[in-house]
């Protein structure tokens, strides 16, 4: 297997210079030594970039995906998002990179090993939480000897806890992807948030000693603050692995929905998801000791926020586009700063051990496992956990 592995390598430019009907005779006749699959990574986003990778390897390593193969993939065409995160996953496997390689696999390889036992499906489906499965990427002695410096130059000494900060606006795609208009972007905007409203979350840390990293690569608005704990990393000092090496080392990362809090995710890092939606997609996503709070929906009309089984009955507990919930006569509310630092507080207790839950708590957790769980996958038996904080300050929304 390793010296089939080497020689693949070694012949990676006389491969794209083959026909379709060539490979697949090719593939063919090694599958007596051992089974080629071949599959597609996406590289333009960095949740997809982060996440479908390390399922695959998580999958392997566990034996849902099998081991016994070579697997080759190529990149989708797009700049890839994140250099720094693409060699952690070289390591692991193999990737074919470039517009050539691209353009090979999409000209004569798709279509012939479409749903084949020659294609290497890289999917997060079948949606198996796969959190207590150990990070398959590794920061090698240099790259964390790298980001130890990182760490000294934003004031941060060595061992003391940070927690990432991510507000998602809709910048970064303007910004990224000109080719598309404002109003071809505009369809998921309802998953936005205003990153005041988690300045009162990292000042409560901060008091506490634990640093406060506001991440991101393109944002709107400037942090507006002045503690010396809390960090605008997004916009003085953010870098493409400075991104990857402080979301995998934080005390845990405080996510608005967005895909940079899946860095954090595949090296086992807690994740507090806020202003999360569509609530019930949510729910199956991300590993058993994370924690999230939706976004809430008011009936315009009858100026009241909806309660969680009002939101399914209409099916807006799984609408992905900011036009349905207007059509509806919904406003989508973000969270409050006090429900953000609600979360920050619950999530933080929890890593140290001083959490303290209520038979109150208990009973509104299990509601709300009930009446979530019926709309997830079979291979999920139980929900992501929503916040205790949450629940407790909308009442409203378990009724």
């Amino acid at each position: 297997m390793g010296i089939l592995g080497k020689l693949l390598d070694a012949c990676r430019t006389g491969l794209l210079n083959l026909a379709g009907w060539e490979v697949e005779i090719m593939l063919r006749l090694l599958e007596r030594l051992c089974r080629i699959r071949i599959g597609l990574i996406e590289v333009h986003r960095i949740g997809t970039l982060a996440q479908i990778p390390e399922v695959f390897l998580r999958k392997r390593a566990i034996g849902v995906e099998t081991a016994d193969t070579v697997d080759l993939f190529f990149c989708t065409h797009a700049e890839i998002c994140n250099r720094p995160l693409m060699a952690m996953i070289r390591r692991r496997l193999r990737v074919f990179e470039g517009r050539q390689a691209t353009d090979f696999y999409l000209r004569a390889l798709r279509r012939r090993i479409a749903g084949s036992r020659f294609e290497a499906q890289m999917t997060c489906r079948p949606r198996v939480r796969l959190g207590r499965v150990p990070p398959q990427l590794a920061f090698t002695p240099e790259e964390k000897r790298r980001g130890e410096n990182l760490l000294r130059e934003m004031g941060i000494p060595e061992g003391k806890p940070f927690v990432c900060f991510h507000a998602r606006d809709h910048l970064y795609l303007d910004r990224m992807f000109p080719h598309q208009t404002r109003e071809q972007w505009a369809y998921h905007d309802y998953r936005d948030s205003d990153i005041r409203n988690y300045v009162p979350a990292m000042d409560y840390l901060a008091g506490r000693g634990i640093r406060g990293i506001r991440m991101g690569s393109v944002v709107k608005d400037r942090l507006e603050t002045a503690h010396p704990l809390i960090v605008d990393y997004a916009t003085t000092r953010r870098s493409e692995f400075g991104d990857v090496y402080l979301s995998g080392h934080c005390k845990f990362f405080i996510s608005g929905g967005s895909g940079l809090a899946h860095i954090a995710a595949i090296f086992n890092r807690p994740v507090a998801i806020v202003n999360a939606m569509p609530v019930s997609d949510y729910a199956e996503w991300w590993k058993e000791d994370d924690v999230y709070i939706p976004k809430k929906l008011r009936h315009v009309e009858k100026n009241r926020f909806l309660t969680l089984k009002e939101t399914i009955e209409l099916g807006a507990d799984l609408w992905n586009k900011s036009s349905m919930f207007a059509d509806a006569g919904l406003e989508v509310v973000e969270n409050t700063p006090e429900e953000i630092l609600g979360i920050a507080r619950e999530m933080n207790d929890r890593i140290d051990g001083v959490r303290v839950e209520t038979d109150e708590d208990r009973r509104r957790q299990d509601h709300f496992q009930s009446l979530i769980s019926r709309r997830l996958s079979p291979e999920i038996s139980n929900p992501l956990r929503i916040g205790a904080d949450f629940l407790r300050r909308n009442p409203d929304f378990l009724a």
